[in-house]
């Protein structure tokens, strides 16, 4: 379960930190977006600095037919889901079912064997590649440079 955060914060992070989206604006975008579900409950607590409902901070944000799965804290104390109708409005929010959440789990658990094995697969084939290379070094030559004026 810690990976699976960790992966998950690490990613939204990571995106920040190597200048994909300016933090400043991310954040700014992010309230603003996230302002919709004021209404519902979940409000950014700045005592926590975090986003809450009910007092508890939300650790898995679900809303399936909007954002998708998002990790809000890493400390969450509670996970939410968003309810909407047939159009995408929003109906309520409330807190994820067991069920659910432990289906997550197993979904992201099973994403990060799948990302391991290819990882390993990846490792084992450059392996391979850097052998071959070794083998056959005398055929392989490097280009000379171009003289000036050639």
């Amino acid at each position: 379960m810690k990976a699976a955060k960790r992966f998950i914060m690490m990613g939204l992070f990571g995106l920040i930190s190597v200048g994909i989206v300016p933090a400043q604006s991310f954040w700014n975008n992010f309230s603003a977006r996230m302002a919709v579900f004021e209404n519902y409950g979940l409000v950014y607590n700045s005592e926590k600095e975090a986003y809450c409902y009910e007092g508890k901070i939300v650790g898995f944000f679900v809303d399936k037919q909007g954002w998708g799965i998002n990790v809000l804290s890493p400390a969450g104390e509670i996970h939410v889901k968003v309810y909407r109708d047939a159009a995408g409005k929003i109906l309520n929010i409330a807190e994820l079912p067991p069920a659910e959440y432990a289906q997550i789990l197993e979904e992201i658990d099973a994403l990060h064997i799948a990302m391991n094995r290819r990882r390993e697969e990846m490792a084992q084939n450059l392996a391979e590649m850097r052998e071959r290379l070794n083998q056959n070094r005398d055929f392989v030559r490097p280009i000379p440079p171009v003289r000036p004026g050639f």
